[in-house]
């Protein structure tokens, strides 16, 4: 991280007062990847539960059940097995 800073690319102090996820995105994934925001990021690589069960090749998925943001409840796990 200190690289990305020392180049002036991430201020760090912005990224450790994100008060969301997607702060946290738009301060420092956005940056470093080059994306004008997290909106852009999530546009691009988020999949629907839907679409994740339509998947027709061999997927690793890792859930977690404590996880706080996203549930493993939320993910279509019958569709995904019968897939």
């Amino acid at each position: 991280m200190k690289f990305w800073e020392e180049i002036g690319l991430v201020d760090m102090k912005q990224v450790k007062s994100s008060q969301n996820l997607y702060e946290f995105h738009s301060y420092l994934t956005a940056k470093i990847l080059g994306y004008p925001s997290a909106k852009e990021i999530f546009d691009e690589y988020t999949i629907s539960c839907d679409e994740i069960g339509k998947l027709n090749v061999n997927t690793f998925m890792m859930l977690s059940k404590d996880d706080p943001i996203v549930s493993y409840k939320s993910m279509p796990l019958e569709s995904i097995r019968g897939n």
